[in-house]
């Protein structure tokens, strides 16, 4: 009986060993994966980062570009009404 015994334990000691060392290189590679994502993901917040700037100043662009067409447009008006004036007076409009 002993006989039977001592092989089955031995094989069962080696598959056990076989099994702690596949563990150890799974958990490795997963350390390894985990890291290589935490670089990713901080990559990625930087960028984030970058581009939440560059979105402030586009809006910052977007504000002035609005305040310079309207601007614009009153001096538009005011030449119009100049314009209009100025043509009246001389009776070149009916």
């Amino acid at each position: 009986m002993i006989y039977i015994l001592v092989p089955i334990v031995f094989l069962q000691s080696m598959a056990i060993v076989r099994l702690m060392v596949n563990n150890r290189r799974i958990r490795n590679r997963h350390e390894q994966h985990i890291f290589e994502l935490q670089h990713m993901i901080v990559k990625l917040a930087e960028v984030g980062e970058r581009r939440a700037g560059q979105l402030q100043l586009s809006d910052d662009l977007r504000i002035k570009l609005e305040n310079a067409r309207r601007e614009i447009d009153r001096e538009m008006m005011n030449l119009q009404k100049d314009m209009a004036s100025t043509l009246s007076k001389n009776n070149l409009i009916t």
